[in-house]
């Protein structure tokens, strides 16, 4: 429930608090942060303590400087910052079936993040730290992933061919949302190929129902089993309920001490 960060003086071994992070429930360890910048005057930091997790850009003595992304852009992870630690790359995404590419700026104008991404799906990046070329991976809705090289303009130089085996079908899922007592929650439905309206059909229920990992992606790759399965005469159903992430620190903590209730209330 608690995350600090301490400066060490090498000669004596003496330490001095820097920045205090904590939760009531519990505190998310984000394994990019702290990162520092290159010449040691402040470091980037993850905190949830406004409700949704944000970049924050903090003085070398731990003082908050300012909040480098907004609240509602549905940060995840960062990605890289450039070797003259004036930009960083990171990814987010206010809808959390998708996961984009942005750059945003660490000086002191406060602009706002830069969206490098548009495609429909989950999208990962490798950044050369000056910036010049990228390999930019998408694992999208429709189709088999990606991987792009850039230059500094993000305008393709080239691309590398997956020799992964294929499925031999096509996934049919649909990405839908549904209202649980008053609550907005992402779900996916899976049908068969040759599905008909008229006929009923036994319904399986997906799910993982914990932190840290969700079912309902725009990506078509977390559907091949669904589908396989949905082929042999059955509906998938899946619903990302509270406890997973890219919602915010209060729905993704609604199953502190309980992993099961909340979660199965959800499904049904």
């Amino acid at each position: 429930t608690e995350v600090v960060v301490l400066a060490v003086d090498e000669a004596t071994g003496t330490t001095k608090t820097l920045l205090t992070d904590s939760d009531a429930a519990w505190v998310n360890v984000h394994q990019e942060a702290p990162h520092w910048l290159s010449d040691g005057s402040a470091f980037l930091w993850v905190s949830e303590r406004n409700g949704y997790p944000q970049l924050e850009l903090h003085g070398r003595d731990g003082s908050l400087v300012r909040a480098v992304t907004p609240l509602d852009i549905g940060y995840r992870d960062l990605i890289q910052v450039s070797a003259d630690d004036r930009t960083a790359i990171f990814r987010a995404s206010a809808d959390p079936t998708q996961i984009h590419l942005y750059r945003v700026a660490l000086g002191a104008d406060a602009s706002p993040p830069e969206k490098l991404t548009t495609e429909s799906g989950e999208h990962h990046g490798v950044f050369a730290p000056s910036g010049a070329a990228s390999v930019r991976v998408l694992d999208p809705k429709d189709g088999a992933p990606t991987w792009r090289v850039t230059n500094d303009a993000g305008v393709d130089a080239g691309s590398l061919a997956s020799v992964a085996e294929r499925p031999k079908f096509d996934t049919a899922f649909e990405l839908t949302t549904v209202e649980v007592e008053g609550r907005t929650h992402h779900a996916s439905i899976t049908r068969p190929h040759t599905f008909d309206p008229a006929a009923r059909y036994p319904v399986v229920v997906h799910v993982y129902g914990g932190p840290w990992h969700q079912m309902v992606a725009a990506v078509e790759s977390r559907f091949v089993f669904d589908q396989w399965l949905a082929d042999h005469g059955f509906i998938v159903v899946s619903i990302d309920g509270r406890g997973t992430p890219g919602r915010g620190r209060d729905w993704e903590r609604a199953i502190k001490n309980d992993l099961i209730a909340i979660p199965l209330a959800d499904q049904t």
